[in-house]
């Protein structure tokens, strides 16, 4: 019986080793193939690696190069401290010059006179830029002129400039309202070496801002003459 076993053991074996040696072949042919397939991909990858830094380097840039900036022009600067200063002080003199040339208008009103034609001579100052001018402060109060001139405007409408300066009354001998005056140049507040008093033309009595500014126009250079007619304008045609 024991060598019945033995003979059947020698057998299996016999069989089995053939079929066990065939598979290793087979898994060693497997991986060699797996190796070889790896190694072309790798040998794959470096030759586009190789080919793309190739493309890189024969292709021209567009992005210009740190080291190109420095052949930019540079900005020069001329001017020095006193160079600058002497050019903002030319420019200040120029500034005062103008003003000095431009012509102005002021309108000499006061509280006591009639509604309606309050009404007219502000909203005609605010459409030509004059500013109103009070010789105080209505019941001395800041708050109560502002308020006082606020019911002689249009809803939603902003006062003209108002001006409270007794010197003006006096420099240009305003002795009764309402009273219009065109000055060559700024009325500029009084200093303490004085009030100085520009070339100026007026007119008064109970009449329109344009009619006024119309019969004093006759009197004008040519240049006021001009800036005035603007101001009528303004006033008559408030849309153009």
């Amino acid at each position: 019986m024991l060598h019945v076993k033995m003979v059947v053991i020698l057998l299996l074996v016999s069989v089995v080793s053939p079929v066990l040696s065939d598979n290793q072949a087979i898994l060693k042919q497997t991986e060699d193939a797996i190796n070889k397939a790896s190694n072309m991909n790798k040998d794959n990858l470096e030759r586009q690696k190789d080919w793309l830094f190739k493309q890189i380097q024969s292709t021209p840039s567009t992005i210009p190069r740190f080291n190109s900036l420095n052949h930019l022009p540079r900005p020069e600067f001329d001017l020095n401290r006193g160079d600058l200063l002497s050019k903002i002080k030319q420019a200040q003199q120029q500034i005062k010059i103008l003003k000095s040339r431009q012509t102005s208008v002021y309108v000499f009103i006061s509280f006591s006179l009639p509604k309606t034609m309050l009404d007219n001579l502000v909203i005609q100052a605010r459409l030509a830029k004059a500013p109103l001018v009070l010789r105080g402060f209505y019941q001395e109060s800041i708050l109560k002129t502002r308020q006082k001139l606020q019911t002689l405007v249009k809803k939603g409408k902003p006062p003209p400039v108002t001006l409270i300066d007794p010197t003006l009354f006096e420099r240009f001998n305003v002795t009764q309202v309402p009273a219009y005056v065109v000055t060559k140049g700024e009325a500029l507040p009084c200093r303490v070496d004085g009030c100085k008093v520009p070339e100026f033309w007026g007119a008064k009595g109970e009449v329109p801002l344009d009619y006024a500014l119309e019969q004093i126009s006759d009197h004008l250079p040519e240049q006021q003459k001009y800036d005035i007619l603007k101001h009528i304008n303004k006033i008559r045609h408030p849309a153009s």
